[in-house]
């Protein structure tokens, strides 16, 4: 096989690699909102919400009446009665009702005093309700953080195999012009067999930035629940509105924002008000009680007739003795509540942490990035030099694919590092906890 036939062999077997076709375009903006709607994690935290709000209004039913029906018979083998024994009569006995009881009643009940339990278990369901919509907010945030996250390395793989086609345009053109000068003596099998495997190299480059953009639109379409095919955007870029702020500023940020602080605030409260709940223990609990009742003997037992009648009255219970048994279930709450402190403490120091981490991270990529474009720029003025050498006959088209190379990794790693600051803005934003 000659050399001419190696070449159009290779660039035409692995050139013209697979295209990418032109499908639907899912923006940044949809995939987020079509990730929360489909999400398991955010459906379950809503029903979680929901089931807050329910266990908030069974509470709340406790403070007003409650209404009873009732009925009841009873058998007594023995009834009470009074023997009359009059001198030179026969003996009486006088029957108090008979050994049938029957009874209907309707009952009321109404708390007039639990010792502030009722008030205390309400505000614990009511900091339950708080804390589940704060947990559906940092699952929204997380979910949409990771969407970006997969949006962005797409994005990523994207501008690869742009990038890797047209250096592979570029090395097609070169071909015919190497094939010309080839069959005119002018060039050496040397420059071919370079260019040969130079492309080469690139089609399994470009072959496996293929399938990492696939695996990233894969990964994308079960986030938002999708099966049909569809491509992305591939100019969005993330907003730095951060790294002015500084380190004080954000962490300052955090401590008002983040969904795992106010979580942890939410619940000392909640556990402060199930403390109070378990310290109404120590005051009586008073009811009003109230009943309407319809039955046979009723109150009067001579007459043994249905008759209707009420109840009313005012009930008391204080549990003044209990072995310390209440006691201990209160040092209990106590220790419960102060718990929260040191995990507060503790998240605070890592926040803090993680955002100088970042930002240290973001300086470092801005630096990197300044020197990348400088290299770029070096390796496009060297390239370009070279393409005109190379016409002049004074360079090599192994010098001119060396610096193509060159030029070709210089942008794969700018477009690698903006894309490495984008993510490292979203994971700032998620740690300040400001709304993606």
């Amino acid at each position: 096989m000659t050399t001419n036939s190696v070449i159009s062999y290779v660039v035409a077997s692995l050139l013209p690699f697979t295209v990418l076709a032109q499908q639907h375009i899912l923006t940044l903006d949809e995939a987020k909102q079509r990730a929360v709607e489909v999400s398991e994690n955010i459906q379950l935290a809503r029903l979680a919400i929901e089931q807050a709000r329910h266990g908030l209004e069974s509470v709340r039913a406790e403070r007003f009446p409650a209404l009873e029906l009732s009925a009841l018979y009873s058998h007594f083998s023995e009834t009470a009665g009074i023997s009359l024994d009059i001198p030179g009569l026969p003996g009486t006995r006088l029957q108090f009702g008979d050994g049938n009881i029957y009874e209907a009643a309707l009952s009321t009940r109404l708390a007039l005093f639990t010792g502030f339990r009722l008030q205390s278990t309400r505000h614990a369901h009511e900091m339950r309700i708080a804390i589940a919509e704060e947990q559906l907010a940092a699952s929204r945030n997380t979910l949409i953080a990771r969407v970006m996250s997969v949006y962005k390395l797409a994005q990523l793989h994207n501008a690869d195999i742009r990038i890797y086609d047209e250096q592979m345009n570029y090395l097609n053109v070169q071909r015919d012009m190497l094939i010309q000068l080839l069959a005119q003596g002018q060039l050496m099998p040397y420059d071919t067999l370079v260019l040969t495997t130079r492309t080469a190299s690139l089609a399994v480059q470009r072959a496996g930035a293929v399938r990492e953009y696939h695996n990233a639109l894969l990964e994308l379409a079960a986030f938002i629940d999708e099966h049909a095919s569809f491509d992305i955007n591939s100019d969005t870029r993330q907003d730095d509105q951060f790294t002015a702020i500084g380190l004080e500023g954000l962490f300052s940020e955090a401590l008002k924002r983040r969904s795992d602080l106010r979580i942890l605030e939410l619940d000392s409260q909640q556990r402060e008000a199930l403390l109070r709940a378990e310290q109404s223990v120590h005051y009586p609990i008073i009811a009003a009680t109230a009943s309407y009742r319809y039955g046979r003997p009723g109150v009067d037992q001579f007459r043994n007739e249905w008759m209707n009648y009420y109840t009313a009255g005012v009930s008391m219970k204080w549990n003044i003795f209990a072995w310390g048994g209440d006691k201990h279930r209160i040092e209990a709450r106590r220790i419960d509540v102060r718990s929260i402190q040191p995990r507060m403490q503790k998240l605070r120091r890592d926040i803090r942490r993680d955002i100088a981490a970042v930002l240290n991270d973001l300086q470092v990529l801005r630096s990197t990035l300044e020197l990348i474009d400088t290299q770029t720029r070096q390796e496009n003025e060297k390239a370009e030099l070279l393409r005109h050498r190379l016409v002049e006959g004074t360079a090599t088209a192994a010098e001119v694919v060396d610096a193509e190379s060159s030029l070709t990794s210089a942008r794969l790693s700018k477009e690698r590092c903006l894309i490495q600051y984008d993510l490292k803005l979203i994971e700032l934003a998620v740690m300040i906890g400001k709304d993606l």
